[in-house]
């Protein structure tokens, strides 16, 4: 059971800093790693933020949940890596400051759309 109070679910739910992204955000995460056989992948995939933790501090920080059990922990101490993530946020909750042209709204709502 995650932090925002649903279980988690292996490959989808990351745990993100609550004080910038808001549980239950969809993120697209890019990340690259090692699989099962040890083989560099990228995961390229819908995340959602659903928990939190004590290491997780700041802009662009997340931990992908992988799942119970040892071979869940071998995938997940290979993934130790950079990676990017985009907060997807609502058209409606986007606005535009002045002087900043289109396409490059920010989020509002104290949400982060970097």
């Amino acid at each position: 059971m995650g932090a925002f109070g649903v279980p988690l679910t292996a490959g989808r739910s990351m745990a993100v800093d609550r004080r910038l992204i808001g549980y239950g955000m969809p993120i697209w995460a890019d990340m690259s790693g090692k699989g099962r056989d040890g083989q560099a992948v990228i995961w390229a995939q819908m995340t959602f933020a659903q928990d939190t933790g004590s290491d997780i501090r700041g802009a662009g920080r997340g931990d992908l949940f992988l799942g119970w059990g040892q071979e869940a922990a071998n995938i997940a101490g290979n993934m130790k890596d950079y990676g990017r993530m985009f907060v997807l946020v609502p058209r409606t909750s986007l606005t535009l400051a002045p002087n900043v042209p289109a396409g490059q709204a920010t989020a509002g709502g104290g949400q982060t759309a970097k």
